[in-house]
């Protein structure tokens, strides 16, 4: 295992990509920064996901750009970051692998069990670390709530209700939103592979379900290769997981509501960093987090430096489960 970071290479600089590339380099000042960009098609973007027309990527972040993806054999970076379309997340992952280099690719990682199966054979005996970016599993909330269902400080879970609304035209205000990935069949676009955020944390805190039931459906017109929406059930014996998804919805709002026996119910309100419990004995008790939008990206920046392979496991079972899930709903 590397003990230090040396270069980093990224792949892609879309608006994902970019930001990573914002946060790594304002913690790694001095270390050397390449990327491979194969279309060239986000310009440069502010913190804000604002266009800057004044300069460009390179020039503000001192990162020399790659038209030969081969290179990077050459190069050998300590950490190589991916942030491509999901069908490209495999390819680009074996390749930095075959660099030698640490990985942390966006969300979801792979797309099929075939997918996530290699990459297991690659990385479940590497001194390689391999981590997928949910960010969101880095919010101090996470944590508390995990913590409070291993030790079922509030008693045993009934069942949880997973709802997320986002609105894919209000994303990159920058670009058409049909020619997003989430929109396109053949990048591995569609509502479970795009909102999967809630999904690997059911994964991560439960693990695989018992049995699982989809139901698909589109709210715009105007996506036709994929399913913008879904309402999903997770079994898993004792509770079941009720799943309502979409990208294309208003009001946007992300939240999981966990019900526990004797009417005990916590909420935690992802979007506007909230976690309410309720219980029918005492006054609704309220824990507000004021944490940046970028404060997660760099908890998880920070994770990744530490190039601990300690959770790789955790990070490889969860793909396969979620993967194993796609392939059911096929």
């Amino acid at each position: 295992m590397k003990k230090f970071i040396n270069k980093i290479f990224f792949i892609g600089l879309g608006g994902a990509g970019q930001r990573h590339l914002r946060i790594f380099r304002s913690l790694l000042p001095n270390t050397e920064f390449f990327a491979f960009r194969n279309i060239n098609q986000t310009p440069t973007l502010n913190s804000d996901f604002t266009v800057n027309k004044q300069a460009k990527v390179e020039e503000i972040y001192n990162i020399n750009i790659i038209t030969d993806i081969s290179e990077i054999k050459n190069i050998q970076p300590s950490l190589t970051i991916i942030s491509v379309p999901n069908s490209l997340h495999y390819h680009y992952t074996k390749l930095a692998y075959e660099a030698n280099a640490n990985v942390l690719v966006e969300k979801p990682g792979a797309i099929s069990s075939d997918e996530a199966n290699s990459i297991c054979d690659l990385f479940y005996n590497s001194n390689l670390i391999y981590k997928i970016g949910y960010q969101r599993q880095h919010h101090p909330f996470y944590k508390m709530i995990k913590r409070y269902l291993d030790l079922k400080i509030l008693g045993n879970l009934k069942f949880v209700d997973v709802r997320v609304s986002s609105f894919i035209p209000n994303w990159h205000p920058y670009e058409n939103y049909l020619d997003l990935y989430a929109c396109r069949s053949s990048l591995g676009g569609g509502v479970l592979t795009t909102e999967c955020h809630e999904l690997n944390m059911i994964i991560d805190l439960f693990g695989r379900p018992n049995k699982t039931s989809f139901q698909f459906k589109n709210r715009s017109n105007e996506i036709t290769e994929v399913f913008d929406s879904t309402i999903g059930v997770l079994f898993y014996g004792d509770f079941e997981v009720n799943l309502n998804l979409s990208f294309f919805r208003k009001p946007t709002n992300r939240e999981i509501i966990f019900y526990f026996e004797k009417d005990i119910k916590l909420i935690w309100d992802i979007d506007n960093q909230k976690i309410i419990v309720n219980t029918p004995k005492e006054p609704k008790q309220i824990i507000q987090s004021e944490l940046k939008s970028d404060d997660l990206f760099l908890f998880q920046a920070l994770d990744t430096l530490k190039l601990d392979n300690g959770s790789n496991v955790d990070y490889l079972n969860n793909l396969k489960i979620y993967t194993s899930i796609l392939q059911e709903i096929k």
